[in-house]
Formats: structure tokens, sequence, C-alpha cells
């Protein structure tokens, strides 16, 4: 309930009846209208301006939002760790001291290359004398296997086939690389016109 103070010649008071409420009636409540009309406006205005700065945020680039993280700084322990790590990786990948082709193993393929080199330049005497120190010398069964069967193919381009037959018969009876050398040994025996030989090795064509 709105209680009206009325200023009248006695002092002030409560508004005397039908004058007053001809005062409310024509001055009061139109400006009580206007003035809660005012404050609803007001308040819409805030509401639309708060509405139309969420739709700008929700507008703009949000790339910033996703930027990574600075990474952290190492400590001085895991820096360490890290160090030691990439050191022990580098000495694992550092040739020995006797070199790259520091082992037994890695000297053999090597003069393995060389004399078969010299067999594709049609150096075949100096193939020949590589193969067959490396089929003496050397320990390791496949570079020994290899050495003989260049070896045997170098006798055959230096038009020595009964060494080339020997050298062959020998592999294909320890089932040596049978792929290549009875191929091999079938067309020597068959140079050499020694046919009963050479087709008893014909089962054993691949």
């Amino acid at each position: 309930m709105v209680f009206i103070l009325w200023r009248g010649k006695d002092g002030v008071g409560s508004c005397p009846g039908a004058r007053c409420r001809t005062w409310v009636r024509r001055v009061f409540v139109p400006a009580l209208i206007l003035a809660l009309g005012l404050s609803g406006t007001l308040e819409a205005s805030a509401q639309e301006s708060n509405q139309a700065a969420l739709i700008h945020v929700e507008k703009s680039n949000q790339a910033h939002l996703l930027m990574p993280k600075p990474l952290a700084v190492p400590t001085a322990a895991n820096a360490t760790s890290a160090e030691s790590s990439r050191s022990a990786a580098r000495v694992e990948q550092t040739p020995s001291e006797t070199g790259l082709f520091g082992s037994p193993l890695d000297v053999a393929r090597l003069k393995l290359t060389i004399a078969w080199g010299h067999y594709n330049q049609g150096r075949y005497q100096e193939a020949a004398a590589l193969f067959k120190a490396l089929a003496r010398e050397e320990k390791v069964p496949s570079v020994v296997e290899e050495s003989r069967l260049g070896l045997a193919y170098c006798m055959i381009r230096l038009d020595r086939p009964s060494e080339a037959a020997h050298l062959l018969e020998d592999m294909v009876t320890q089932g040596v690389r049978l792929q290549e050398t009875v191929p091999a040994l079938v067309e020597t025996l068959l140079a050499l016109k020694r046919y009963e030989e050479a087709e008893k090795y014909l089962p054993l064509l691949p």
C-alpha cells in the first residue's frame, strides 16, 4: 500500500480524500507508470547489451584458447640424464677402433667384393687368385662357399672346364648352393662331352 504525504495548511499529513484521489489519478499514477516503464526499458536494454556481448565473444576468434602451454624447463638432473642417454647412443653408433671393416667377416666380404669386381670387368686371373685365397684361408662357411663358386666360374671363363667341373662336383655333392652349382656343373659336363655324368645330375636341376 502506498501512502501519499500531503503538505497542506495544517502541515504534512496523509492526503485528504477526494482532492488527494484526483491528484493521485492525474499526477502520481502516470508518473509511477512512466517510472516503471523506464525501469523496464533500462533492464531490457541491459539484457540486450549482455546478450550482444555474449554473441560477440562466441563469434570472435578463440584460437588463443587452443594455444599449447609452454614446456616446462628441464631440471639439471633431467638434462644430465638426457645427455647421458644421447652420449651412450653415440658410443653405440661409433665404429670400433679396428675400423668399418673391423671384424674378420667384414674384411672377407670386402675381398669378395673386389674379386667379383675383377670378374665382372673380365680380369679373371686376378679374380681367380683372390677367390682361391679366400677359399683356402677364410673360416666363415658362407665366404668359403661363395669363393669356391667364384673360382669355378673363373675356371670356365679361363677355358679350364675340367678344373671347374671338379670344383662344382664337390660343391654339388656337399649340397652347397644347388640352385647355382647344379646348372653350372651340367653345362660344364656337357661342354666336356661327359654326357652320362651330366645326365646323372639332371634330376637335381631347379
